[in-house]
């Protein structure tokens, strides 16, 4: 997954969306398990897209990569000459 990847919703395939950003958020959450309770950081992969077509069109979402691989898949172009 890259930047400039086109991908289309798996249940809604007219809905196509292209990937802007990816990058990985600081998650900080604090449980009892933890040493002395400080809080424990997770590192989470983030993608953000925009609709490029369908009902949404023009609108931008973020995502975490493991929902967003689970609801879209690539579109594959075998020519990316322009």
């Amino acid at each position: 997954m890259k930047k400039g990847d086109l991908y289309y919703l798996m249940h809604i395939p007219a809905t196509k969306v292209l990937v802007t950003k990816v990058h990985k958020k600081r998650h900080f959450h604090q449980t009892q398990g933890h040493f002395n309770y400080f809080p424990a950081i997770s590192i989470v992969p983030c993608v953000e897209v925009v609709v490029v077509a369908g009902k949404h069109k023009g609108e931008k979402e973020k995502h975490t990569q493991e929902k967003f691989n689970r609801c879209f898949r690539r579109i594959e172009v075998k020519d990316e000459r322009r």
